[in-house]
Formats: C-alpha cells, structure tokens, sequence
C-alpha cells in the first residue's frame, strides 16, 4: 500500500472480438494468444483513512491503525477487486510494514484468499522529527 491509487488494466481498448488486431490481444487468462505472453494487471492501492489524520497528525512512518471508516473503504476496495479478478490469474499482494498499510493488505488478502507479503521499502517518506506532531506544529515551524 503506498499513498496514492493507481490503476493500470494491460487490456488495450481496441482488444475486442471485432478488432482486426483481436489475435494481439490478451486471452482470458491473460496471455497473448499468438506470442504466449502473460500480460499483467497492477493495482496499487492507498491505505484508506487512518487514526493520525482523523486528528490530524502527520504521518510518515508513525504507525497508526485505520479507523472504522478505514476498515469500510478498504473492504470496498476489496470487493471491487474481487470483481474484476480472473480465477486463472495468481495475485501477489506486497505491502509495506506500517500498520495502516498492512491492515488494508490483510483486507483484501481475505476477499482475495491470497497471502500478503511485507516490505519495509514501500513506506511512505519520512517525516524526521515531525513524525506525528500535529498539522498546526509543523505550519509554526
């Protein structure tokens, strides 16, 4: 889990049973029908609201759990997921160690029945001394 959500489909948009280019388009279970190649879907998922914002403390590697709200937007995430994800595909889930992250990673590994693996070098950066010291603190420095 980092700070920001991205999603990137590998589907090109002219992939469809009518395009002349349908040959070069990934099959169901992701590969390239002609070339064999598997094609690869990433998303890379923000933990959602977590207790240091709901008092608006800075984060950075302060480790701080998700709020309730938190919870509920990550089990919706995780759902949506659900959803979009092909049975025939394996998924990795890799998360940083801070609690909030793995929190959310632990949310969707449960909709998802995939294990989750940690890695202290997707935190977020750094705050130094500033580390959980309010918004106001900071703005006065």
């Amino acid at each position: 889990m980092i700070d920001r959500t991205i999603a990137v489909n590998s589907a090109s948009p002219s992939c469809s049973d009518r395009s002349p280019d349908a040959r070069n388009c990934p099959a169901v279970d992701g590969s390239n029908s002609e070339t064999g190649v598997s094609m690869q879907n990433l998303y890379v998922v923000s933990h959602p609201h977590a207790e240091h914002t709901e008092l608006d403390l800075v984060g950075g590697w302060y480790d701080s759990h998700l709020t309730s709200g938190g919870r509920r937007d990550a089990q919706l995430v995780a759902h949506e997921l659900e959803r979009r994800h092909n049975p025939l595909r394996p998924i990795r889930i890799t998360t940083s160690d801070l609690v909030r992250c793995a929190e959310t990673a632990e949310i969707l590994a449960a909709a998802l029945h995939s294990p989750v693996t940690t890695d202290a070098r997707l935190r977020e950066i750094s705050f130094g001394a500033v580390g959980f010291a309010s918004f106001a603190t900071t703005r006065a420095r």
